[in-house]
């Protein structure tokens, strides 16, 4: 071969070089051009941890613009033996993903690869179609949770047919050992009307204030249950008085009650005959914390304290409206503190240090498992709130992030957290999970 030959063949393979070694390192390092957007951009991708396992996992690619499902997509199964799956090297942009298994619900959504980022689906869990459900009772009316959430008591109502509540019962179940007992009858407390007011587990869950109406007498009593007994064993709280408005536990403390009487505030021990100490006057309402005391003034200060009431910290620094004629509650969820009034939840503002109005017509609220969130719901509508930063997960959340769920023409029931990322909510005669 001649030298010009050479040296062109030489220099020819140094072009090539210089022109394929760069495009290489590129696409080593996740750059790609996306021919939709008509720019260079580097790759993300997707981690699926998936329940059960062995699920086929199809990720549809969607027009940038429209939207639309195009004819691009990847489907794979995951790990058979860790139930994960990543994809990598995928453009930024929305992609459809669909999780499916034989003789299971799928699991479908929108999802967002950014650049140099891996967006995690990690807690999916598929529903079996064919649920096998044993009937535990019927016409329940209330469930109670326990602190320690190892038991519960439901309240049933046995119904006559024209329609009416003849009777009600309390049955208790321990979860541990999948039993069901009988607490209380209406009939074993008194064979005239006694209408259920409320139960309160003892922080511990080894008591239960239960408070009854008496219709007859037009008076409340106040009985106090020892589950570690067998049978229960139920006593009357003698020491009640009719004016009384509420009574609490006292976390880590056996023998004392705080009673709310007429706006003011006692501490009662139940092992003795003396007359309650006084505490705090004009008094609204009261929650605990952990070890902390929450309470509400007529003045419509929030202060915060611990078992003894030595020392207290006013909360905000403007007053709160109070209405002589409402009741109020407060919320207290981790380290943000809710008035409730009627259907209207006020959530502290700490740098303003003032109540701001947070959602109106709210029913209830529950907290999610891993104490990160809240789920509330109105008639037909539910939201989350984040209590806690998440970032781990894809999105990202951060304490105050608010998430709206659903909203439905039928009216919600309740709402049950499965897990900490599973919501089931109860519409009209159909039961929804989220």
């Amino acid at each position: 071969m001649k030298i010009k030959k050479r040296k062109f063949l030489f220099f020819f393979l140094i072009f090539i070089f210089l022109i394929i070694a760069p495009i290489i390192i590129f696409f080593s390092l996740g750059y790609r051009f996306d021919f939709k957007t008509k720019k260079i951009t580097q790759t993300g991708g997707f981690y699926f941890k998936v329940y059960p396992r062995n699920v086929q996992v199809s990720v549809i690619y969607l027009d940038p613009i429209s939207l639309k499902e195009e004819d691009k997509k990847i489907v794979k199964k995951t790990n058979f033996l860790l139930g994960d799956l990543f994809l990598k090297n995928l453009l930024p942009r929305k992609y459809l993903v669909k999780i499916e298994k034989t003789d299971y619900y799928p699991w479908e959504k929108i999802l967002e690869v950014k650049e140099k980022e891996v967006t995690d689906a990690k807690n999916v869990t598929l529903f079996p179609k064919n649920l096998k459900i044993d009937l535990l009772e019927k016409d329940i009316n209330q469930i109670f949770f326990s602190p320690d959430e190892k038991k519960f008591i439901f309240k049933t109502e046995d119904i006559t047919t024209d329609q009416k509540v003849s009777s009600w019962k309390l049955e208790f179940f321990d979860l541990e050992k999948l039993s069901k007992t009988i607490l209380l009858k209406e009939s074993d407390i008194s064979h005239q009307p006694v209408d259920f007011f409320d139960l309160t587990f003892s922080p511990n869950s080894e008591k239960i204030l239960l408070k009854l109406d008496f219709l007859k007498n037009k008076e409340k009593k106040y009985y106090l249950i020892d589950l570690k007994k067998q049978p229960f064993e139920i006593n009357e709280l003698n020491f009640m008085e009719k004016e009384i408005e509420n009574v609490f536990f006292i976390p880590e403390d056996n023998e004392n009650f705080l009673l709310i009487k007429k706006g003011v505030l006692f501490k009662k021990n139940i092992k003795n005959n003396e007359k309650p100490e006084k505490i705090i006057e004009n008094i609204v309402a009261l929650e605990f914390s952990n070890k902390n005391i929450y309470y509400l003034e007529k003045s419509g200060f929030v202060f915060k304290t611990d078992a003894s009431f030595n020392a207290k910290q006013k909360i905000n620094q403007e007053p709160f409206t109070i209405k002589e004629k409402d009741r109020y509650k407060i919320v207290v969820i981790f380290d943000k503190i809710f008035i409730q009034n009627k259907d209207n939840f006020y959530l502290f503002n700490e740098e303003e240090k003032i109540f701001e109005k947070f959602l109106d017509g709210i029913n209830n609220y529950k907290i999610a498992p891993d104490f990160r969130k809240v789920a509330f719901w109105s008639n037909n509508e539910i939201w989350i709130l984040f209590i806690k930063e998440d970032l781990m997960s894809q999105p990202q959340r951060y304490p105050g992030n608010q998430l709206f769920i659903a909203r439905l023409s039928e009216k919600i029931k309740d709402v049950f957290w499965i897990n900490p990322h599973y919501l089931i909510f109860v519409s009209g005669e159909k039961i929804k999970i989220s």
